[in-house]
């Protein structure tokens, strides 16, 4: 793979960069201000999306992220995640056992409905902020139900304290692993099913 150095290619210098906690990053390029996020962006600045190539990435279950240039659509790039066996398998087996399964995510409604269908979720979250995973199980314990998280950020922390059993991926970050009931050592989703 070819870098834009080795070809030449001038790399601006970016100023006032900030991360945006599950929505992207924000930074000033040659006076322009420019934004590297998801849908929500495109939401919260009203612009329209009438591309079909675009559309027709997210009915396909990718993550599309956009680029905004000083208020102007400037581009769009498309994410995926490879499905790992294993999850399918976790998901069954605890299905088998009478588990409902939820998911938090802070994708795209199209991602996660996606996601959801091919996994078998009975259902989901979608675009999630971080502060709003620990409000989403709070709503499921509002419903009766008792609630296990499995998660491994720092976005997931407040949720996995807030869920009646906080179960964290051991590959995970310290502060998912400190907010955690229970650590599963290895990186493997049906290690839940084993509890």
């Amino acid at each position: 793979m070819e870098h834009a150095k080795e070809r030449d290619i001038e790399i601006p210098r970016i100023e006032n960069f900030k991360a945006i906690p599950g929505k992207g990053a924000y930074g000033k390029v040659k006076g322009k201000e420019v934004y590297v996020e998801g849908p929500s962006l495109l939401e919260e600045m009203r612009i329209e999306i009438d591309d079909p190539k675009v559309k027709e990435l997210q009915r396909m279950g990718k993550t599309v992220v956009f680029t905004v240039v000083d208020g102007e659509l400037a581009g769009a790039f498309a994410l995926s995640d490879q499905i790992r066996k294993e999850s399918y398998e976790a998901i069954t087996r605890l299905k088998q056992a009478g588990v409902r399964v939820y998911m938090l995510t802070g994708d795209a409604e199209e991602v996660a409905q996606w996601v959801s269908k091919e996994l078998g979720i009975d259902d989901y979250f979608a675009q999630v902020l971080p502060h709003e995973k620990a409000e989403k199980i709070k709503l499921l314990k509002e419903k009766g139900l008792r609630v296990a998280m499995v998660g491994d950020g720092v976005n997931d922390a407040p949720a996995l304290v807030t869920a009646d059993v906080g179960i964290a991926i051991g590959a995970g970050t310290d502060v998912a692993i400190e907010s955690a009931d229970i650590i599963l050592v290895k990186n493997d989703p049906r290690d839940v099913r084993r509890l």
